[in-house]
């Protein structure tokens, strides 16, 4: 830990980390990485130097996000866009693949590029082809996903593959311009108890539609 340095202030494992952000005027803007300030009210400050060859006093501080804890839920916010990453799916406590598609439609929409790995499961990149048709540029390669960002999604005609994939294409099409129809919601239905009663009570444009079966003559 740095000299100086309060109790709550974590310090990146390896020096020489910059991350680049964009301004209100669309700029990039890089930042060395000095560490991580985790206030009392949850907020998660990013450090960084603001001059070459400054010290502690020369150093700056944006919070990146907030957290707050309650009861049963946790609720992030996040001004501006994302910005890439890279995760792996592992057993607790390592990062679940339950929830490696709703991570990958976020990724999709982020700055820069980003790998999913999944180490769990096969096939639970199923929906990834479906995300594409709404705008998406993610390439598969074995259990490799890698997804490029988008400014934003266009909505489509897409099918739920399975539970995870389904909630998560319900989500994109929230985000998406336009109208997003989700077939095979049965997938959905499975797992999520009132999935879209919740999702209107959040003020979302979402409604159950009944598509009538085909007519084969």
């Amino acid at each position: 830990m740095r000299e100086g340095s309060a109790p709550n202030f974590a310090p990146p494992v390896e020096e020489g980390i910059v991350f680049t952000f964009e301004d209100e005027s669309g700029d990039k803007v890089n930042l060395e990485f000095l560490g991580l300030i985790i206030h009392n009210d949850r907020r998660y400050g990013f450090f960084y130097a603001i001059g070459d060859g400054e010290e502690a006093g020369g150093s700056g501080e944006v919070t990146i996000l907030e957290v707050t804890e309650f009861d049963d839920a946790v609720l992030v916010r996040r001004e501006g866009r994302l910005t890439k990453t890279n995760i792996k799916t592992l057993p607790y406590p390592g990062f679940p693949t339950d929830m490696q598609a709703q991570i990958m439609v976020l990724s999709a929409l982020a700055d820069g590029s980003s790998v999913i790995t999944e180490n769990i499961f096969e096939n639970r990149f199923m929906f990834a082809s479906e995300l594409v048709r709404m705008g998406a540029d993610i390439r598969i390669e074995s259990h490799h996903a890698m997804i490029h960002g988008v400014k934003g999604f266009s909505g489509a005609q897409v099918t739920s593959p399975d539970l995870r994939g389904g909630a998560a294409l319900v989500v994109a099409g929230l985000i998406a311009d336009g109208v997003t129809e989700v077939s095979a919601i049965h997938h959905i239905k499975r797992g999520y108890e009132q999935f879209v009663e919740k999702l209107q009570a959040l003020g979302a444009h979402v409604e159950h539609a009944t598509v009538p079966d085909p007519v084969i003559y």
